[in-house]
């Protein structure tokens, strides 16, 4: 199976639904409408700009920071992307050298909601490579 990455390397907002089932200590089930950014990451580090109305690393009305993925460094640091680059080569994944495409929760009005991140992977020819699920407090 070849999963290629979207052709154009920008930022993209997706839409779509949150379902929840509790079984215990008494059954509870929702279903919310959500959104999500999907990012270009090193697209993103190389061509900030390619970012668009979104808020890189500073506040604004829908805003991405480094610092709430990863090993919570900022961009001095290496950012986001460093984390996950230090990551998949101790994971042995040496050939996912191509755009990194992170799928996640933007800041709104500077509040972080995050349950979960996925970082997708590919090679320099596109294809995908690896998916890295990231599991945080939903809070933090």
């Amino acid at each position: 199976m070849h999963l290629a990455a979207p052709a154009d390397n920008v930022p993209h907002i997706g839409f779509g639904h949150v379902w929840h089932t509790r079984l215990r200590p008494r059954r509870h089930r929702f279903i919310v409408p959500t959104f999500f950014l999907l990012l270009p990451m090193r697209t993103l580090r190389e061509r900030p700009e390619a970012a668009g109305v979104l808020a890189l690393n500073r506040a604004g009305a829908l805003s991405f920071r480094d610092t709430d993925h990863g090993g919570g460094h900022g961009p001095q640091q290496g950012g986001a992307l460093a984390w996950l680059d230090a990551l998949l080569q101790a994971e042995g994944v040496t050939d996912a050298q191509g755009e990194i495409w992170l799928q996640c929760y933007p800041r709104v009005l500077g509040y972080s909601f995050k349950p979960v991140s996925f970082w997708y992977c590919h090679r320099t020819d596109g294809s995908l490579r690896a998916i890295v699920a990231e599991v945080n407090n939903t809070f933090g």
